[in-house]
């Protein structure tokens, strides 16, 4: 069974998780939590956040979700849901600090889950 756990920390409480993790946690979620925290893979960090979306609004297991899939068809994914990622994708902007917006239209035309990371990746 695969469990998610949201936390919302401040900075230094999120770095002091971090310590503790790194000294205590199997290795894979020590590198899962220096990621979000960190962020210096840049790809990795909007490519697990897109995962997480995607597998929110369509209920697929992360580890099922491919960049390959089409939304539609693998996903099961209809336009309200498209437009449903617009809120999450804005959320990855943010936290790398990007200034862009993006449009309930350009998540409305995504195609591939490939195109979510090309969309997100175009607004840095």
């Amino acid at each position: 069974m695969r469990y998610r756990i949201y936390l919302s920390l401040e900075d230094n409480e999120a770095i002091h998780l971090q310590s503790l993790l790194n000294k205590n946690v199997e290795a894979k979620l020590t590198s899962v939590v220096n990621l979000l925290i960190e962020r210096k893979d840049i790809d990795k960090y909007i490519r697990h956040n897109v995962f997480i979306a995607l597998s929110d609004i369509s209920g697929v297991n992360y580890d099922k979700i491919n960049e390959s899939d089409d939304l539609n068809l693998t996903l099961g994914l209809g336009l309200y849901h498209k437009k449903a990622l617009k809120n999450y994708f804005q959320r990855i902007l943010n936290d790398l600090k990007s200034s862009k917006k993006l449009s309930v239209k350009e998540c409305e035309e995504l195609k591939k889950v490939n195109d979510c990371l090309n969309l997100i990746k175009s607004k840095l």
